[in-house]
């Protein structure tokens, strides 16, 4: 089991006069994403008693079950202001007073700490005495409550720290605490004062932990065991990159929570591989907003593409076993020198070479019209179980 600990905040995309609100904060997006792996995943964070608050904690509870979403009436919900242009975004927060860093330390006796493989724990809460203050106290109790290992994405958001000097001694002390880490190229960079990614490494980590660094369009890394392990990316154009991070970072622990073997180079190679071409089911692509009366339905097209796949064979099925049962009432009637009429009578061309196909691999055309059948039956409920399931349109 994966637990999530950290921020949940509304981000607000910014286009012209428009605002649209979608769930999100790091550890929060991690969660979603897990859970939509079906994933064992808990999520704990807490929003202020406002709309958006209500928003978050509806959705949270919906979207990732087992969550501890707590509402504090003296807060209000942290947002992130989210502006995109080509494809990048950039982040703008208004957390002064904000809910997503006031967590107690009391309230993960109501996590089920002895069932977790791995305890994840955002960053951004590390930007106010409040939020350090429970990071490290948090670290204490898993440790002594649990044989969890600890995960911390670096997530550095310059705009939230008084400096950058200030930012790197906060995350060198926090890094010290964690087993599994992700960094970007940047980050990495930036903590270490090197260029050289593998000398970065070795500055910064310690022989017992691993760490994953994404690097944008080259790919993502692995480090650990005394290896590095490189994974490209497919080519592509971007369109919107926020939480991509999150969406990869998400895959990396629910298949360390599945057990994957860190001494099988081609598996991390192909696990980051499958990491970096993970969606964030939250976003845009599932996620409604009624915030201000206005709903915007978003769908998993990824998903739809199976439901597209299957039906036209659903549709196909009967239509062969309609003209094997056509054949067999031909033959009998005429015998088989007709069955060459027949077919240029009642079936097109396309027909004549899929009927003949199979009546070449079976000389029973009525067990395969059942056979058929049931490959229809089969289809139409699996088409309407991922319909229902994984076509997630939240109403």
């Amino acid at each position: 089991m994966v637990i999530s600990i950290g921020e949940i905040l509304v981000d607000l995309f910014i286009d012209g006069e428009n605002k649209t609100a979608f769930p999100g904060g790091a550890p929060f997006n991690l969660a979603a994403n897990i859970a939509h792996f079906d994933g064992d995943i808990s999520f704990y964070g807490a929003v202020g008693n406002d709309k958006y608050g209500k928003f978050l904690k509806d959705f949270a509870l919906k979207n990732v079950p087992l969550s501890l979403i707590e509402t504090l009436n003296d807060r209000h919900t942290s947002e992130a202001i989210v502006t995109l242009e080509n494809g990048e975004r950039s982040f703008r927060f208004n957390r002064d007073d904000g809910a997503d860093y006031i967590l107690s330390t009391s309230s993960l006796s109501k996590l089920d700490l002895t069932r977790a493989a791995i305890v994840h724990l955002g960053s951004l809460m590390l930007s106010y005495k409040e939020g350090v203050d429970f990071f490290y106290e948090a670290i204490k109790y898993i440790k002594k409550h649990s044989k969890a290992r600890i995960s911390f994405d670096i997530n550095y958001r310059d705009d939230i720290f008084p400096s950058e000097e200030a930012a790197k001694g906060v995350f060198l002390k926090a890094l010290g605490c964690a087993d599994i880490i992700k960094f970007t190229e940047e980050e990495l960079r930036l903590l270490s004062g090197e260029d050289d990614l593998a000398k970065a490494i070795k500055t910064l980590l310690k022989p017992n932990q691993i760490a994953f660094v994404t690097l944008g369009k080259e790919g993502s890394l692995f480090f650990g065991n005394n290896k590095c392990i490189h994974t490209d990316t497919e080519p592509l154009v971007p369109v919107d990159t926020t939480g991509a991070g999150d969406a990869f970072y998400s895959f990396i622990l629910y298949s360390l929570d599945r057990g994957i073997d860190l001494d099988n180079d081609i598996l991390i190679k192909e696990t980051l591989k499958k990491a970096l071409e993970s969606f964030l089911p939250l976003k845009k692509s599932t996620a409604i907003s009624k915030i201000n009366n206005k709903t915007t339905k978003r769908y998993d097209f990824s998903y739809a593409s199976y439901i597209i796949l299957a039906l036209p064979l659903t549709i196909a099925t009967p239509l062969l076993s309609k003209a094997l049962a056509r054949y067999d009432l031909v033959v009998r009637k005429y015998g088989e020198k007709n069955y060459e009429d027949f077919l240029g009578r009642f079936s097109t061309s396309g027909a004549n070479a899929s009927v003949k196909m199979m009546m070449v691999m079976s000389n029973d055309s009525s067990s395969l019209i059942v056979v058929l059948s049931v490959i229809s039956i089969v289809l139409l409920c699996v088409s309407t179980l991922i319909l229902a399931k994984k076509l997630r349109i939240d109403k």
